[in-house]
């Protein structure tokens, strides 16, 4: 048995943590500060921590002096972070001897930082991955202890690849916990050359407009990448309404040549689109009066 401390957030640890309660070791779970306890598109870990009577902070910063004190006392032997939003600092890898663990949904040394299936799919990424590696001062460039890769088709969405990473991320636990906790595992340094980095910045969720004039695959993507149900969705516009585009159905070889944005055909709240080298039919969140061919969604 081992003393754990686990930063979560959201739904994405609590497969790991009924794994990790069923095999008996003592767990302090750091629970987001934002989360309010209230389910949303995902489970609130605070509240899964009270409804089974787990032990569990919430401090308001990682570097408050009577948290990280808490931590000393509760003297763990390992520390794991699953979708933690910040960053852990020198004070909590040293407590652990560098003992320190995350489950990063990416496949590493690619996108490094925020957003990280995101842009796997706008990049046209061939395969998406969920990487567990140490974790250093630098942001998720540590040495990768293991990985899991996906290869990312034309349905899949950011949203598909996170469900993905979340069921990936109990079988990485499972697999490996007890070659951490035992020190057995072996260290494999990250690719300097391959390696790129996203800040939270690199993404504008207020600006998911479609540029119809990229071309079909491009715009597949993006539609495909910002496809997060409810959270989130790509938009286009069309009589000065703003449509939210669900999902990509169809990519369709070269057509006739018009502008792009010009709507090809509609059938209920399927639409074909021109773009800048073909057409893609999306699906449409909602069905507008006058919505026809040879109209036109723009920016």
């Amino acid at each position: 048995m081992a003393k754990i401390v686990l930063f979560g957030n959201g739904q994405a640890p609590i497969k790991s943590i009924v794994l990790l309660k069923n095999q008996l070791h003592q767990l302090l779970i750091i629970v987001d500060p934002k989360d309010d306890g209230c389910d949303s598109w995902q489970k609130s870990l605070l509240k899964y921590c009270t409804n089974n009577n787990l032990s569990f902070l919430q401090p308001n910063s990682f570097k408050d002096e009577e948290f990280l004190t808490q931590i000393k006392e509760f003297a763990p032997d390992i520390i794991f972070s699953i979708q933690c939003r910040h960053i852990i600092q020198r004070e909590i890898i040293d407590l652990v001897n560098g003992e320190i663990f995350n489950f990063h949904f990416a496949d590493l040394p690619q996108n490094r930082g925020c957003y990280p299936l995101l842009w796997h799919i706008l990049n046209g990424d061939k395969f998406a991955g969920l990487s567990l590696h140490k974790i250093t001062e630098g942001i998720d460039d540590g040495p990768i202890i293991d990985k899991v890769k996906m290869k990312i088709t034309l349905d899949d969405t950011t949203k598909s690849l996170y469900l993905w990473c979340i069921e990936q991320t109990l079988a990485l636990m499972k697999k490996n916990i007890n070659i951490l906790i035992n020190k057995q595992y072996i260290e494999i340094k990250q690719d300097k050359k391959k390696a790129c980095y996203y800040s939270r910045n690199s993404v504008n969720f207020e600006n998911s407009f479609i540029n119809w004039n990229k071309s079909r695959i491009e715009v597949s993507r993006f539609i495909q990448a910002f496809h997060f149900p409810p959270f989130q969705f790509s938009q286009t516009r069309f009589n000065n309404e703003i449509i939210p585009v669900s999902r990509v159905i169809k990519i369709k070889p070269k057509k006739r040549k018009t502008m792009p944005g010009i709507i090809l055909s509609v059938n209920s709240n399927q639409v074909e689109v021109q773009t800048g080298d073909g057409s893609i039919v999306v699906e449409i969140q909602k069905v507008l009066k006058g919505l026809k061919p040879d109209l036109m969604f723009y920016l």
